[in-house]
């Protein structure tokens, strides 16, 4: 994937100002492109497989999750799986953490996120950690186009930022395997210790 530049964020901006849908835009303009050497991508008419639209219609890991399709359009994700999303009822850009479904607002809108981290990077963003940061820079050459960097010991249960609690796995596995183990947690307190039960084949 190639870069995202100012070039793109130009005719991001004017396709929206001429009346185009704000997640037609991003698609067709930003679409297929990375931000901050991979940390995000940016979804297109194609990518990940099958598209946006086919992305943003999954009964699969969306009905996994309890989310109607049209709860949120996700434009692109973390290297970790987190979604960057619009939500239905506003056009302010979201993060949908991926292991608990909490949703982060970014405060800006699409455009202007983009064009902020262009400039300044993911750093400014409350959501990430300077470890989690560092971890994805790390670890990033491992990951193709159609995985995520999943957390093994997943951060919501006080899993490690470190290398070393890192596997790769592709995007829709990813998924499907959070929202399995969020219906097992999500009535737990915050802080409650979960201790994983050995299964047996």
């Amino acid at each position: 994937m190639r870069e995202l530049g100012r070039e793109q964020m130009v005719r991001c901006r004017q396709a929206a100002e001429s009346g185009v849908r704000i997640a037609d835009a991003l698609m067709t303009c930003v679409g297929g492109h990375q931000l901050a050497s991979g940390l995000w991508r940016l979804f297109s008419m194609t990518f990940p497989s099958g598209g946006a639209l086919t992305w943003n219609s999954s009964q699969a890991w969306k009905g996994a999750w309890r989310l109607s399709p049209d709860a949120f359009f996700a434009f692109g994700e973390d290297l970790f799986g987190n979604q960057l999303v619009i939500p239905a009822s506003g056009e302010v850009a979201m993060i949908w953490n991926h292991e608990s479904a909490e949703l982060i607002d970014l405060v800006l809108e699409p455009i202007e996120l983009l064009e902020t981290c262009i400039d300044s990077g993911l750093d400014w963003i409350d959501f990430y950690t300077p470890a989690m940061l560092r971890v994805g820079r790390v670890q990033m050459a491992e990951v193709p186009d159609d995985s995520h960097l999943h957390w093994t010991t997943p951060l919501i249960l006080g899993g490690s930022v470190l290398p070393s609690n890192t596997t790769v796995l592709e995007r829709r596995q990813h998924l499907l395997g959070h929202a399995a183990l969020h219906k097992q947690i999500a009535g737990f307190d915050p802080g409650t210790v979960v201790i994983p039960k050995p299964t047996t084949n």
